[in-house]
């Protein structure tokens, strides 16, 4: 191909169209040996393989927040749904962007149905067999968006009139979108209001052509600076597998040039009376929908509906102007005056004057009112659907109904044609794809169309309509343009990728929100990344589950670096020794200790079961099983300080800390309270949990670990932890995630050697964090930023947190996302985010979406939200195979293990 990249999907199209006639061209020496179709899959195949840069420009390729959004909508759907939508993207985003997506979904079947689908609509032109029609594919050329306005303020819900008065001059705006009469692909957009199949929300959706899709939000927020504008990249369905199906069209009651009753003579709002309806929508099985697609009628109504004002006004009836529309009726009207008597001037002057004086003043205001506002052209359907006919005929009748308050006396009225049969299936095909009638054309001016189809009042009151509730805030124009995507912020029409820089997630990250609002969501986008980009990361997962989607995401080429640690898995346990130390090192076991008596204390209470008594024999005891590793060195060995007075004495022997044999010498002559024998049950039965334990034991027994954290930190390993409650225990659960913690922590401080050197990044995510963290996270929170060790912790309310681990957060934390919270936390949270976010907002957060407060180029930024993607849905079939690698490479066999014991301890 030629060196020039193409800018749009059709230069991409025409590129091939003609490699393939070129194709052709070259073979007619070989008849009946190629066809169009083979060398059409030949063009596309070698345009698969020209690199992306090479064909489209850099503006063009798509995002890599994008591709993640698209991912999420692709990934859950069916072979010909995804076909079917990589059209779409396709048609907004380019052929070979389209290609770019449909690998990523790790499917041959789908590459290969999308392949055959571009190949046939390659050599068909403009319409494609077997899939879509020329009227399907404007339909498939429209984007489908969810307009939502917020709920006012008390005293500010916006009187009727004046909120009419803003959806004429959207709808005049809205004129712009459509005002190509000759292209046909491109000349209307659709209004529709819809309670899906499973759901009793309704939701307002207007679809347009891809091509105004920009302006078309512009054009929104121009006239309600408020509202959220979303794309909606699955269309709604009212339909369910037992759905029997109602449908009819708008037509008039009498001639079009007549109005029908408009909001300037209504008290009430008329849209709460069609709302109503679609309240009484049950959740399962039954779905409503009203259509009304829209285009510009030009001049034809305006000069044919003045023509008649002009014969009203010379005195003809309303009912002889209406009949002289009828090409027919005017025929006999001819007929009459041929056969008739031929009038005198002077009867034909008489006539004139006593037209003047019948002229029907109450028609020819209702024309003028007709016309005094511009004329669309509409199309309106409603289609019920239900388990039953009568249900559903009567689902359809109640929301015909509500169109009966737009009755004008000696005006118009609207009248529902209900269709079945044939007929029936011909408009339900039309409704789906969003396809213009001819036959349903209904003539409105802009204050009818205002009445009958307008954004609800901003009030509290509208049941079941979606409502935004919290406020959207625009991103800051100065944070970091490169890092990992956080999410992205919605404003204005304009969606801008929230990145987070490495620097800055040096100063850590808290993540809180309650259950179901998409925090966890958040933390596997996020690491996500990390392991795409190359990082070392850890994951400690207190529910087992969202491991699973971030081994779906695993790189091939990083499946080496993948640890999978799960203490359940028995056939091959994994040792983990928190007293492990370094022997070069010696003072790291005051640290070790520390911690350890930390995990005690937190899983314990020992300062309120133990007291000083407890911490003076357990740091001894600890303390002298780490002075002769060689003799071992286990939590197991702890507890037999405390219960084999010879295997005590074989350590002090080898002990060359004198203040430690001195207490345990003093300690055996010590009796009363604080006398050993004393102390021997008491810190034994807390060993003795997780010691007869079969899962526990050959893990925490285990003289040596199975991995190495500071290796793990400085070769870029991804370590996940499944700590699954379930599975494990609470307690279980918890020491294994502290034992961690606290050796993530230790390896970060070990990094001392190489400071002033560069240290690789390192990511530790803590889900649940409340559940392995000691006060000494404070630490962890102010040092490791030096060691390049980065925390991003998450949990569900502020009140898990004991207030020094929570100062601990509060104080050191340089980002924070929060999701939709309790009162009191939002209450709490609002004094970090005010003024420009508030109690109530961040109560109303929706699901996935998030309050972002963090830090770009070390410098804070004022707070603003953000929505949270779904992570790519990943390969699923490869995760058995990375667990076995892993259980390979760091597990022993658990008989190895228990042998080893028993011999230890001569059992």
């Amino acid at each position: 191909m030629n060196n020039n990249q193409f800018s749009t999907p059709e230069e991409e199209i025409s590129y091939l169209r003609a490699q393939v006639a070129e194709k052709l061209e070259k073979s007619k020496g070989f008849e009946n040996r190629f066809t169009e179709k083979d060398r059409a899959h030949e063009a596309v195949r070698e345009y698969k393989e020209i690199p992306i840069e090479k064909i489209i420009t850099t503006t063009s390729h798509i995002s890599a927040g994008e591709k993640h959004r698209l991912l999420e909508w692709l990934s859950p759907k069916e072979t010909d749904d995804q076909v079917r939508m990589l059209f779409q993207v396709m048609a907004e985003k380019g052929l070979k962007n389209a290609f770019v997506m449909a690998e990523e979904l790790n499917s041959p079947e789908v590459e290969d149905d999308f392949e055959r689908f571009v190949v046939q609509y390659i050599i068909s032109g403009h319409e494609v067999k077997n899939n879509v029609s020329k009227d399907e594919w404007k339909a498939l050329h429209m984007k489908l968006f969810e307009i939502i306005l917020p709920e006012a303020p008390e005293g500010q819900v916006k009187q009727t009139k004046e909120m009419m008065g803003l959806m004429e001059q959207w709808y005049a705006s809205m004129q712009a979108l459509a005002s190509d009469a000759t292209n046909k692909e491109k000349n209307y957009y659709s209004l529709e209001l819809g309670v899906s199949n499973g759901s009793t929300t309704v939701i307002f959706y207007c679809a347009v052509h891809i091509d105004y899709a920009p302006l078309f939000e512009k054009v929104v927020l121009g006239v309600f600076p408020t509202a959220k504008v979303h794309e909606s990249k699955d269309d709604y369905n009212i339909f369910s597998n037992h759905s029997i199906v109602a449908c009819s069209y708008a037509s008039h009651s009498t001639h079009p040039v007549l109005p029908i009753k408009t909001y300037a003579n209504m008290e009430a709002d008329p849209m709460s009376l069609i709302l109503s309806s679609f309240t009484k929508i049950a959740k399962d099985y039954e779905g409503l929908a009203l259509q009304i697609l829209v285009r510009p009628a030009g001049d034809v109504f305006a000069k044919r509906f003045g023509e008649m004002l002009e014969d009203l006004r010379k005195g003809e009836t309303l009912k002889r102007v209406i009949d002289k529309q009828s090409v027919l009726k005017e025929s006999f009207h001819l007929l009459g005056q041929i056969f008739s008597s031929p009038k005198t001037a002077e009867e034909i002057e008489k006539e004139k004057a006593k037209k003047i004086s019948l002229v029907d003043e109450n028609a020819t205001k209702l024309i003028q009112e007709k016309l005094s506002k511009t004329i669309i052209e509409t199309n309106i359907r409603i289609v019920s659907a239900a388990p039953t006919l009568a249900r559903t005929q009567a689902i359809r009748a109640d929301l015909e109904s509500s169109f009966a308050q737009f009755a004008e006396v000696n005006g118009n009225s609207i009248k529902w044609e209900e269709v079945e049969g044939k007929k029936q299936k011909a408009l339900l095909h039309r409704y789906s794809y969003r396809l213009w009638n001819e036959d349903e054309s209904y003539p409105l001016n802009l204050s009818e169309l205002a009445s009958l189809f307008h954004f609800p009042m901003q009030s509290k009151d509208v049941n079941n309509v979606r409502m935004a509730t919290y406020t959207q805030i625009p991103a800051p124009s100065d944070l970091c343009s490169d890092g990992i995507i956080l999410g992205m912020n919605q404003n204005r029409g304009i969606d801008t990728d929230i990145h987070f820089g490495r620097d800055d997630r040096m100063r850590h990250m808290y993540v809180i929100g309650q259950t179901g609002t998409g925090k966890t969501v958040f933390l596997k986008n996020m690491i996500i990344q990390d392991i795409k980009n190359g990082d070392g990361c850890c994951f400690i997962d207190p529910h087992g589950t969202d491991i699973v989607d971030i081994l779906a995401n695993i790189p091939a080429e990083r499946a080496k670096d993948v640890i999978y640690f799960d203490p359940a898995y028995m056939p091959r346990p994994m040792g983990l020794n928190m007293l492990e130390y370094d022997r070069d090192r010696p003072e790291t076991k005051t640290f070790v200790v520390n911690e350890l008596l930390g995990i005690f204390n937190k899983l314990f209470d020992m300062k309120a079961t133990g007291g000083p008594g407890f911490e003076q024999y357990f740091r001894n005891a600890t303390l002298l099983v780490m002075e002769h590793p060689e003799s071992g060195n286990t939590l197991l060995d702890i507890s037999r300080v405390f219960s084999d007075k010879d295997y005590r004495d074989y350590k002090l022997s080898k002990c060359k800390n004198p203040l430690i044999v001195q207490f345990w010498q003093n300690a055996e002559k010590t009796t009363g309270d604080q006398g050993l024998q004393n102390w021997v049950q008491y810190v034994n039965s807390k060993f003795d949990v997780f010691m007869s334990n079969d899962i526990m034991r050959p893990i925490v027994a285990q003289e040596k670990s199975a991995f190495n954290f500071r290796d793990i930190m400085d070769s870029k390993k991804i370590f996940l932890v499944n700590l699954a409650k379930g599975r494990l225990g609470d307690i279980n659960s918890s020491l294994l995630g502290l034992i961690i913690v606290g050796k993530f922590s230790q390896a970060a401080l070990s990094r001392v050697d190489t400071l002033g050197k560069p240290m690789s990044d390192f990511y530790l995510y803590i889900d649940e964090f409340q559940n392995v963290t000691t006060p000494a996270i404070a630490s962890i929170l102010s040092e490791a930023r030096k060691y390049r060790l980065s925390l991003t912790v998450a949990h569900q309310y502020i009140g898990q947190l004991e207030e020094d681990i929570k100062g601990a957060i509060f104080g050191n934390v340089g980002s924070m996302a929060v999701h939709r919270v309790s009162p009191d936390d939002a209450k709490y949270l609002e004094s970090k985010f005010a003024p420009t976010v508030m109690a109530s907002d961040i109560m109303k957060m929706a699901n996935l979406h998030a309050y972002v407060s963090m830090l770009a180029n070390n410098e804070p930024k004022k707070p603003f939200d953000i929505s949270v993607p779904f992570p790519p849905r990943g390969d699923i079939a490869k995760i058995d195979a990375l667990k076995e690698l892993s259980y390979i490479t760091y597990g022993r066999p658990v008989d190895e293990v228990n042998a080893e014991i028993m011999r230890k301890y001569n059992l």
